[in-house]
């Protein structure tokens, strides 16, 4: 377009570290998750609901509505 490189650069970096300040915390999560309650000899049922609230977190942080353009700027 009408921009210089180095300016479609810094947008669309921008962009990118907003999404890797998303999924950061989801990779911890599960490594989490899997370092220490998958490989343990505990009961299955636990494990199950482990995995179902992080099912209904993960759910809720996806279908979160999006902020407004103005908040996302500042």
């Amino acid at each position: 377009g009408e921009r210089t490189r180095t300016e479609a650069l810094i947008e669309r970096g921008a962009i990118a570290v907003k999404l890797l300040s998303g999924s950061i915390p989801m990779l911890i999560v599960a490594g989490l998750i899997e370092g220490f309650i998958s490989p343990t000899h505990i009961n299955p049922y636990f494990k199950f609901g482990v995995s179902a609230v992080t099912a209904i977190a993960l759910a809720a942080y996806l279908c979160k509505p999006a902020r407004p353009k103005s908040l996302i700027e500042a």
